[in-house]
């Protein structure tokens, strides 16, 4: 038996590249991490598939990390993790920030997370708009150094025109810190605008420049909308819930039920 897991959407942009409908239809059971990839995998394969689809999240550690916001700081601090390509938006984000500069006199600190081709693209833009000073590149760095950004980030923005359900924005919901993102493929199933975070349509400046001034204005809001984050997380994308759920699909596709000794190996696998 063997299974596959379906994050999207750049495996089923061009499903002839990867042989996706065969991979796919041959397996014994497919997870997929939103419904948004369980209804273009059914696009894709059609309906027969149905039968072997699974919905497991993404998941990220809750305990022990939530976020606190630091002290003593003059000005806000934000964040955006992610490769530096044109999927990822970063180019709206500084063209906000440059808005958000004119016409409030706002200039948080920013930090971009990542490496990629847009690199030189986004930094001459950068220089361009003005904003030299206030925007920084660390290019790829390791966990640790993703999580000590983010602890000591007073915003998370994630401004992609594709994605399929982003781990980064779960630890930053997890951390408590406002996430700001856009109505794209799987995000709107994690974040709620003016719920539990910020969504922008894709592409909008005018949006992200709004949603930054919420955020940096209305302190007042953040802290309903960041509790309401850190429970959605704790209750749908959790590695210790999707962990169990990982267990029983794979358990599923072994066609192997009540075996109190190999549902242990597999949870601890995913």
């Amino acid at each position: 038996t063997w299974s596959i897991s379906v994050h999207g959407p750049d495996s089923m942009e061009d499903v002839t590249k990867f042989d996706f409908i065969r991979r796919v239809g041959s397996t014994d059971g497919v997870r997929v991490i939103s419904h948004f990839a369980r209804q273009q995998v059914i696009r894709h394969v059609g309906h027969d598939i149905i039968k072997k689809l699974r919905i497991v999240h993404c998941g990220v550690e809750t305990h022990s990390r939530k976020y606190i916001p630091p002290l003593g700081k003059s000005q806000m601090v934000g964040l955006t993790v992610g490769r530096l390509v044109s999927a990822k938006g970063q180019i709206f984000l500084l063209q906000a920030l440059k808005q958000l500069k004119d016409q409030t006199g706002l200039q948080p600190q920013w930090n971009f997370i990542g490496s990629g081709p847009d690199e030189k693209v986004l930094k001459n833009m950068t220089h361009t708009l003005g904003l030299g000073e206030q925007v920084h590149f660390h290019g790829a760095l390791d966990q640790n150094q993703v999580q000590a950004h983010l602890d000591d980030s007073d915003v998370f923005v994630l401004p992609s025109l594709a994605e399929g359900i982003p781990v980064s924005l779960m630890e930053a919901m997890a951390k408590e810190v406002p996430v700001i993102s856009c109505h794209t493929n799987g995000i709107p199933e994690l974040i709620q605008n003016g719920i539990n975070g910020y969504l922008c349509r894709p592409a909008s400046v005018e949006d992200l420049t709004q949603a930054l001034i919420k955020v940096i204005l209305q302190k007042d809001r953040n802290e309903a909308m960041t509790f309401m984050a850190r429970k959605t997380i704790e209750e749908g994308f959790n590695s210790e819930l999707t962990g169990k759920e990982m267990n029983d699909f794979l358990s599923e596709v072994l066609g192997i039920n009540n075996n109190p000794s190999l549902p242990r190996h597999l949870e601890a696998a995913a």
